[in-house]
């Protein structure tokens, strides 16, 4: 796309790059505007399975004073974009990263923008996260996560930022999930952490020095051992209903 290009959309519309195995599409924009007047709850930019290409130096917005519908960029299959030194304004979400997507996104800022990041649990050591910064501060610098673990990973602290389970994480199949010293994990609704679940499903979950706490104010565990879960909580902060 041209720089100077101002690109606006009248319904549910979104650039779709990429979409299978043989469908490498790539999107280049510099120095472009991406708004929506129409005011959908949908993505401007969908980076799919062979998608990519780089967002840099633009701005991606909704309409201005809201930010409770449209979101920003979607990355999911095996998508690789570069997303780096934008302004996202009036948006719901700014990032979604699912599937096995590998997106570079850094020096991003954030403005009136509800969530910050949105990730899969199997995808936190994968995605290259940095520089970014939400105006709003620690309220809105979060990572929303959920999802299955299936093999050995750690989560990396992601500049710092809180990990908020807005869904359940498994670790399961004989995965181990380390959780990185210093970080600290919310939740938005009754959401655990699962480890285990049968004898063929022996999960590990590790962590020290990480703080779990409880926004949501819920009367369910936030870590639950089951049959066949292990691990080890070491010198960590817990809520009186975390296990």
């Amino acid at each position: 796309l041209t720089p100077g290009l101002v690109v606006d959309r009248s319904g549910s519309h979104s650039f779709n790059i990429g979409s299978g195995a043989l469908s490498r599409g790539t999107l280049n924009a510099s120095n472009v505007t991406f708004r929506d007047s129409y005011y959908s709850s949908s993505y401007l930019l969908n980076f799919q399975t062979g998608g990519g290409g780089t967002i840099s130096n633009c701005q991606i917005a909704g309409i201005s004073g809201l930010s409770g519908y449209t979101s920003g960029i979607s990355m999911t299959g095996d998508a690789s974009p570069v997303v780096t030194n934008n302004l996202f304004a009036n948006l719901q979400r700014a990032f979604a990263v699912t599937d096995t997507a590998r997106p570079v996104i850094t020096s991003n800022t954030l403005v009136n923008v509800e969530t910050s990041l949105f990730l899969n649990a199997a995808l936190a050591s994968k995605i290259t996260f940095s520089g970014n910064v939400n105006t709003a501060g620690p309220a809105r610098q979060q990572v929303l996560i959920n999802g299955t673990v299936s093999v050995t990973d750690t989560w990396p602290s992601l500049q710092g930022w809180t990990y908020v389970l807005n869904g359940t994480v498994y670790v399961n199949s004989g995965a181990t999930l380390t959780l990185t010293p210093g970080l600290v994990v919310d939740r938005s609704g009754s959401h655990s952490f699962n480890i285990g679940g049968g004898t063929l499903s022996r999960g590990t979950l590790n962590a020290s020095n990480v703080t779990f706490r409880d926004s949501y104010y819920s009367s369910s565990n936030l870590i639950n051992f089951q049959t066949g879960g292990g691990g080890m909580i070491a010198i960590a902060r817990l809520p009186a209903s975390a296990a």
